[in-house]
């Protein structure tokens, strides 16, 4: 892996090229952007299976039909109904609860709103939700739309990396699966918006058709226009080039940054 360039220019240029991203700050961009993409897939995990019931009929009957659903297809986790609130309780880690090939602990909890045909509004909770990386809490109201196979999540969630670093974020985004056929492991397409609050400061990010999936560091597809908390935007172009490796290109100003992402890492790319 190479080394990040140093970049060494007079102090005339720094000043007249201010809004310029120097290599670290293009270094916090992405690591910021590769982190909100990660909590993205996770919520989105957890709550693609709370979906599993049928429109149209009353709300108590339809969450009846969630709980013996999460119920059958994650038996290790506790499945309980209060009208129409469904709770899963997935333990500890040391539980080893296991769903699609990854371990949680904590509650989540669904709340039925309205499950019309065509269209469900659910409330999400999530309390100490965690894979051992990501710890979660906060709640999001989703709405459905069935015939365009479409959600509108609109979220406040605050959460812990594996660092240890506490951040709270918001967001307002319309997710749509990319294949119907192959469902949520074939990963979501997303438009919208979102802002968090990091050590350093407020980040905002608009998004623009991002493409993700659980099992990549990143998203494969799609533009992010970041905000960073000194006044400073940049652009995130994200590029599918193997199975394994995902290009992302960072512009901030009149400079591009390129890193190679894989599973096991990011390499930049010296230009």
């Amino acid at each position: 892996m190479s080394r990040l360039p140093l970049l060494a220019l007079p102090l005339a240029l720094l000043t007249a090229c201010s809004m310029v991203l120097t290599v670290q700050e293009a270094k916090d961009a992405m690591a910021e952007t590769a982190e909100t993409a990660r909590v993205d897939a996770f919520s989105g995990s957890v709550t693609e299976i709370t979906t599993d019931f049928t429109l149209g009929q009353a709300a108590e009957d339809a969450a009846e039909e969630l709980r013996a659903f999460v119920q059958s297809q994650i038996p290790c986790s506790t499945v309980t109904r209060e009208g129409t609130t469904v709770t899963m309780d997935f333990g500890t880690l040391d539980d080893a609860c296991v769903w699609n090939g990854r371990t949680y602990a904590g509650v989540t909890s669904v709340t039925l709103v309205s499950a019309e045909p065509g269209h469900a509004e659910i409330l999400h909770e999530w309390v100490g939700m965690t894979d051992g990386e990501l710890t979660m809490d906060g709640e999001a109201t989703v709405t459905w739309d069935a015939e365009d196979a479409s959600r509108h999540v609109v979220h406040e969630v605050a959460w812990t990396n594996a660092a240890g670093e506490a951040r709270t974020g918001t967001g307002d985004r319309t997710q749509t699966l990319i294949d119907r056929d192959q469902g949520i492991s074939a990963g979501i397409e997303v438009n919208g918006s979102r802002a968090w609050t990091a050590p350093a400061g407020q980040w905002q990010l608009d998004i623009d058709g991002v493409q993700m999936r659980g099992q990549d560091p990143v998203p494969q597809a799609g533009t992010y226009t970041l905000w960073l908390p000194n006044g400073k935007d940049a652009t995130l172009t994200f590029t599918r080039l193997d199975e394994d490796t995902i290009e992302v290109v960072l512009a901030g100003g009149r400079r591009e940054h390129t890193w190679h992402v894989t599973a096991a890492g990011s390499e930049y790319q010296e230009s």
